[in-house]
């Protein structure tokens, strides 16, 4: 298992974040003392790679003969995919030290977040041994006036990984009924549901971390960190687990968009990772990428600079008075708009975090009035 992936699987299973899953995986790989003996528990948790060494392979096939038969025995030919550009395969990828430490037997030793863990990455690396599931699928359709109704119920015929984890959608299982082409039915009841189209899904911590991965920005080393930023910067927020922008990471982002537009282009860091990786196998000169990059980036900088210094000049006066009776200004700051006293000296400001206000307002200075 590779990091994104267990950052993935800890927020769907777990509801870890990334910076939590990256912390507790970095515990569990330090090691604990488990009967007066330090043990650690896990390989190195930040790997892009799937590759599984021939001593662990070795490990799991004796574990699973012993307690589950020979014929559950899964293919071994799990390697990194070499195919992927991005894939530097320097580690092999997460899994247990040591099959044998079963995680509700050494539970005593670990406290609750390293169990939950260590008991997810030992139970996908069995899994990843095991032989796959088989089963049959009985599929009937029904016909009336050429409309075909559907469905089908699967029956297992050999568990394979089925027996150590079942997913939470379980496929439909059951007797096969005892039907044949050709019998009639009545249609007892009929449920109509109406649906609509929906946008696109927000993002979660989990489809961010795969969203990166896809679009080659970012290494396991820095899944959590890029999460981490955009949180604390406050440029979103954890809505019902979702990621939604605030109103500071709109405005930041529109005014990157407006001012950085190559850099802001999500190609952009990707490309620059990739350049990166050729300066770490000495295929390219770091001076040379440095300087192509800061010649670009000033380019840019000095034509923001004139527009910023022309945007401070305008000020939006609110019909809010300071404690002087003065109007105060809006202003826009790190953790998004706020008034302040036009008096330089004067520490007066108020926060307009959360408060909704319409774009027409603002740029009118009519925010609320102040009760005096």
């Amino acid at each position: 298992m590779k990091t994104s992936t267990l950052q993935q699987l800890a927020s769907s299973y777990l509801g870890f974040s990334a910076s939590k899953t990256m912390t507790v995986a970095q515990k569990l790989y330090e090691g604990v003392s488990i009967k007066g003996e330090h043990k650690g528990l896990i390989t190195y948790m930040r790997t892009d790679s799937t590759r599984i060494s021939d001593e662990a392979k070795e490990m799991a096939k004796e574990y699973i003969i012993k307690n589950f038969g020979k014929e559950y025995l899964g293919s071994t030919s799990t390697k990194a995919k070499k195919n992927n550009k991005n894939v530097q395969d320097a580690h092999e990828g997460i899994r247990p030290t040591d099959i044998n430490l079963i995680p509700q037997n050494i539970m005593q030793y670990l406290d609750k977040d390293q169990f939950k863990l260590y008991n997810l990455i030992w139970q996908r690396f069995l899994i990843s041994q095991l032989a796959a599931m088989k089963y049959e699928q009985f599929e009937h359709i029904l016909e009336k006036d050429k409309i075909q109704y559907r469905g089908s119920i699967n029956k297992i015929i050999f568990d394979g990984y089925y027996k150590v984890f079942k997913e939470d959608e379980d496929l439909p299982i059951g007797d096969f009924p005892e039907i044949k082409e050709g019998d009639k039915f009545t249609l007892d009841k009929l449920d109509i549901k109406e649906d609509y189209t929906k946008p696109p899904a927000r993002l979660t911590e989990s489809s961010l971390v795969k969203t990166l991965e896809a679009e080659g920005i970012g290494r396991p080393s820095t899944y959590a960190s890029i999460i981490d930023t955009l949180k604390k910067r406050e440029y979103v927020k954890l809505q019902n687990k979702s990621f939604v922008p605030t109103e500071i990471g709109y405005e930041v982002k529109t005014q990157l968009d407006k001012f950085f537009p190559n850099i802001m282009n999500i190609k952009f860091t990707a490309k620059l990772e990739d350049e990166l990786d050729e300066v770490d196998s000495g295929d390219k000169n770091w001076i040379d990428l440095l300087k192509v990059f800061y010649t670009e980036l000033q380019k840019y900088e000095e034509k923001c600079k004139s527009i910023v210094e022309e945007e401070l000049g305008k000020l939006v006066i609110s019909d809010v008075l300071d404690k002087n009776g003065k109007p105060m200004i809006m202003k826009i700051g790190r953790f998004g708009r706020y008034l302040a006293s036009q008096d330089t000296e004067s520490k007066e400001n108020i926060s307009l975090k959360g408060i909704d206000i319409s774009l027409e307002d603002i740029k009118k200075g009519k925010i609320f009035v102040k009760n005096k």
